[in-house]
């Protein structure tokens, strides 16, 4: 009784320290619920690739995932269909480093979280 208690008790803390750290998970969005100004503005920046999952960030706007091998890439666009940004992320979900700054962005970060905004996962 006391390994069955102890192991619910590990598991427990495990489970509250994990989600303490994620940040929330922006809801995906079917395709036609994307604006067309979105979709058109992602036709644009990367032609002939398909999405593979649009998500809805907060009031932001859309952020569309899609493969490009060896990496994923999450493209966000404003809700008027603006270019934002482009991470490319690895196989381990660890953003790739396309610029050698990503340790500037990791010093500019570290207050950055106020804002509540869903990460594209």
């Amino acid at each position: 009784m006391k390994k069955l208690l102890f192991s619910l008790f590990i598991a427990g803390t495990f489970f509250i320290a994990c989600q303490e750290k994620d940040e929330p998970t922006c809801p995906t969005v079917d395709a036609e619920l994307v604006p067309a100004i979105v979709r058109d503005s992602f036709a644009a920046h990367y032609p002939s690739v398909m999405v593979e999952t649009w998500y809805k960030v907060d009031a932001l706007g859309f952020c569309a995932k899609f493969p490009q091998p060896p990496n994923t890439v999450f493209a966000h666009f404003g809700v008027d269909g603006t270019f934002q940004e482009e991470k490319l992320v690895d196989a381990n979900g660890k953003e790739v480093d396309v610029d050698n700054q990503q340790e500037e962005n990791d010093h500019q970060d570290e207050g950055d979280n106020e804002d509540d905004t869903c990460e594209c996962k």
